[in-house]
């Protein structure tokens, strides 16, 4: 369903917003607001809100409203539910997304993958299912690779359970390219990205060597090997949830919601290679 009008997002409901004019204090300034990053396409912020309502003050126009009832994957929750990444936008102008819940019948609230048109129009590319070894749960962002396919991850599902990394084409075939099996990592929240070298590294929140998460590295092929198993404690960190960044120096970026000297988290560096380094420990203060 589409609102060409300014309207307003009341809480508890779940949509997509094209924000025009200011943000004051913000969608993001609250729990179960617009989430991640932002695109500005013409002077037009578009965004995705998880659930609750927009702060007193902006000025915004609703795209689309998710149709999931309640997130649990019944009573038509064609469209999906709780979208936690961020959109990206493809050559052909249309943005492509997730949500983490929803379900086209009643195999419970595993997921979809999205493709909008800049009116709000929606189509659904693939509902998540509970059988036949699919992911669910696409927490993560997409991204669009050089070979034009959009890649993603799931946090769960897959032949072990553990989540799965998943390549997509705009027209909506979905091919299965790896199922976590603990030593590589598990449980991954973040998305991907696609390095220099053409392969794609990510991070997942748990399983590795010692069970605190992983960076892993993934080739087109899809063969999927544990570059880095974080170790918790004060030389490592524990749980990465984020996303990973190339810098320009060409190594890897990124941070873990715990670990380090005083357990409140780290920033950290790894090469392609795999050689780790840890930059800063957060100490809560």
């Amino acid at each position: 369903m589409t609102d060409n009008a300014t309207s307003t997002l009341n809480r508890g409901e779940r949509g997509l917003a094209q924000t025009q004019g200011h943000l004051g204090n913000g969608p993001q300034a609250r729990t179960g607001s617009a989430r991640k990053r932002l695109i500005l396409i013409e002077g037009v912020i578009f965004g995705l809100m998880l659930s609750a309502g927009i702060a007193r003050g902006d000025t915004y126009q609703v795209l689309h409203h998710f149709t999931g009832n309640d997130g649990h994957g019944f009573n038509g929750d064609t469209d999906g539910a709780n979208p936690y990444a961020p959109l990206v936008q493809g050559p052909d102008g249309n943005f492509y997304g997730t949500t983490a819940n929803g379900s086209a019948s009643n195999t419970g609230p595993v997921g979809t993958v999205f493709k909008m048109d800049a009116s709000g129009n929606i189509t659904i590319l693939h509902h998540f299912l509970l059988t036949g070894g699919d992911g669910n749960h696409p927490y993560g962002a997409l991204i669009r690779a050089t070979d034009g396919n959009y890649y993603g991850t799931t946090y769960q599902g897959g032949l072990h359970a553990l989540g799965i990394i998943y390549k997509i084409s705009a027209d909506g075939t979905l091919t299965k390219l790896h199922d976590f099996n603990y030593s590589e990592g598990d449980y991954p929240l973040a998305g991907l990205i696609q390095a220099t070298d053409g392969n794609f590294y990510g991070t997942a929140s748990g399983g590795g060597t010692y069970n605190r998460g992983t960076v892993f590295k993934m080739t087109p092929g899809g063969v999927t090997t544990a570059l880095y198993s974080f170790a918790g404690g004060s030389a490592s960190g524990s749980t990465p949830v984020a996303s990973l960044i190339q810098a320009t120096d060409g190594n890897l970026y990124g941070t873990t919601k715990g670990g380090g000297t005083s357990g409140f988290g780290t920033v950290f560096k790894v090469t392609l290679a795999g050689v780790f380094t840890l930059l800063h420990s957060f100490t809560g203060t």
